[in-house]
């Protein structure tokens, strides 16, 4: 049997020691990056908690104002009050997305599916974004296949997908624009598609979707104020679900932004 030279031997064993040490690295460098996204997550819950409190408080009283039930209001009062009330709104809406984020990086974002009635999921959204049609003059239409009348999907996921894209497409349709939110489905996935005829989206732009904190340019974000966590999230929760995001759209004339789910996620 051949014996090692010396050398060889302290090669080896200086081989090993290496490779200790590097996995001794790479372990202390997973274990804190593991603590900062805890901490992160943790900040961001107890933030969003605090942040929630007074502002839900500000809305509660708007409300309570706008509605006259302790005194009349002019026109004009109404229309600053109904401005406070959809900036405090969004507020929240931001504040609710960045902890989404936080909970999806972390991997905590839970998923329930159970069988639902599409169609209802669909009214109930349009319903809530019915002021911010109405403000427009939009032509809003739905459309729902016999398939898709029922799905086995997480609910309140589903109404916030359909949340991003049609808050978006109102936000960038013009005056008396129309807009169709379409339901399809085939044996395996349910697909949702809103479509608008809004300003639409410069082919060398459209790479630059879907990613937080990104607009298009400063003129578009100068006109159309937004953080673009609304499309990254929904990017997020649709592919954590197995499913996938995308957008069709030709400048100047409208969009088609897409999720397909799987019926059973």
């Amino acid at each position: 049997m051949r014996i090692p030279a010396p050398n060889s031997v302290k090669k080896l064993k200086k081989k090993i020691k290496d490779k200790e040490l590097q996995l001794t690295e790479t372990e202390e460098r997973n274990r804190r990056a593991a603590e900062s996204a805890r901490l992160k997550s943790e900040f961001l819950a107890k933030m969003s908690h605090e942040l929630r409190t007074p502002l839900n408080a500000i809305i509660g009283f708007a409300e309570l104002i706008q509605s006259e039930k302790i005194g009349a209001l002019n026109n004009e009062q109404q229309e600053y009050l109904g401005d406070i009330l959809v900036s405090s709104k969004y507020l929240l809406q931001l504040i609710d997305d960045v902890l989404d984020l936080s909970k999806i990086e972390a991997g905590r974002l839970e998923f329930r599916p159970e069988e639902v009635d599409v169609a209802q999921l669909v009214k109930d959204v349009v319903n809530v974004l019915e002021g911010l049609r109405e403000k427009k003059k939009l032509y809003l239409t739905t459309s729902i296949d016999k398939e898709s009348q029922r799905a086995f999907i997480y609910p309140s996921r589903f109404k916030q997908i359909i949340y991003n894209y049609l808050s978006n497409a109102i936000k960038f349709t013009p005056e008396y624009g129309s807009i169709e939110v379409r339901i399809i489905s085939d044996k395996d996935n349910l697909r949702l598609e809103v479509e608008d005829n809004g300003i639409g989206i410069k082919e060398e732009d459209l790479n630059k979707l879907f990613i937080e904190f990104n607009q298009l340019d400063s003129l578009i974000s100068k006109k159309y104020p937004g953080t673009g966590l609304g499309l990254s999230l929904t990017k997020h929760i649709v592919e954590a679900q197995g499913g996938n995001v995308g957008v069709k759209s030709t400048f100047g004339k409208g969009s088609v932004f897409y999720a397909v789910l799987p019926k059973k996620c």
